[in-house]
């Protein structure tokens, strides 16, 4: 199974269908669809020997299309179709899907509102069983919560101590709070951070509960989580399925960098490649 984004001119020239057409020939059930960036999106459901000879005529095109880049990655769990009453995925055959919207880029406001967010981590080691000590025992005694607070270019070791405590390598801190910056109301930002919290939680990944806080008090404190070990792919498909612009990354012996959603990531190379 595998999830592909293809880039450049894919959209009016006949993608879809020649998407379509070379799927079934593969005998691959999935779908295709337009994004509004000008991008196809693709799932293939087969055996690996029959998604690799049809991502091999999608690399390719039809005769007026062009194909810049191919990006491919596993499917989070909301893009996978249905079981069957057998028990098998995607066994409709491979569809063409209504177009789907693309992700808005943050203006230059929205970076350096990020960028000078305070992160804060809370640990309740005292009487949080998800936080134990770096010996992966029992809680370590605590006065009171503990605050760890994060800022985008924190120096590379600044956090080292903090991971330790936790054995772990690298920590993320991301929420599901008013999607790629819509202000939402309180009942439905709730539920969407308890999905992510389900989330987080069926991949065993410990956590703590977070915090991003103007330091000039001008907005309220949006809650977040946490994450100790997530790995990058799994933080990408968080940002996908809960529609968020970036999430922060800290990493042992590295410098504090935001972690765009792979769109922006992207569309805007400038980010991505920045420090943070």
């Amino acid at each position: 199974m595998l999830h592909l984004t293809i880039h450049g001119r894919v959209q009016g020239v006949g993608y879809r269908e020649f998407a379509r057409r070379s799927a079934t020939a593969a005998g691959l059930s999935g779908w295709v669809r337009n994004r509004s960036d000008g991008a196809v999106e693709a799932l293939l459901i087969g055996p690996d020997a029959a998604i690799a000879a049809a991502l091999a005529h999608l690399r390719q095109g039809p005769p007026r299309a062009r194909v810049d880049a191919v990006e491919s990655r596993q499917p989070d769990p909301d893009e996978i179709p249905a079981m069957d009453h057998n028990g098998r995925q995607g066994s409709t055959g491979f569809a063409i899907r209504a177009d789907v919207s693309a992700v808005a880029m943050p203006d230059d406001a929205t970076v350096a509102a990020y960028r000078a967010t305070d992160y804060r981590a809370t640990d309740y080691r005292a009487t949080d069983h998800r936080a134990t000590d770096a010996s992966g025992g029992t809680p370590a005694a605590a006065s009171g919560p503990q605050r760890q607070r994060i800022r985008i270019d924190d120096a590379a070791t600044r956090h080292n101590d903090w991971l330790a405590t936790h054995s772990a390598s690298s920590a993320t801190i991301l929420t599901a709070w008013n999607p790629f910056g819509e202000e939402l109301d309180a009942a439905t930002n709730a539920a969407a951070q308890h999905r992510l919290q389900a989330d987080i939680e069926a991949t065993r990944h410990r956590w703590l509960p977070a915090s991003g806080e103007d330091p000039r008090g001008l907005w309220q404190p949006e809650p977040g989580f946490c994450v100790f070990d997530a790995s990058l792919e799994t933080v990408d498909g968080w940002l996908r399925r809960y529609r968020q612009n970036a999430a922060v990354r800290i990493e042992r012996d590295a410098m504090v960098r935001l972690r765009w959603h792979p769109q922006i990531r992207y569309r805007r190379p400038d980010l991505a490649s920045r420090p943070a």
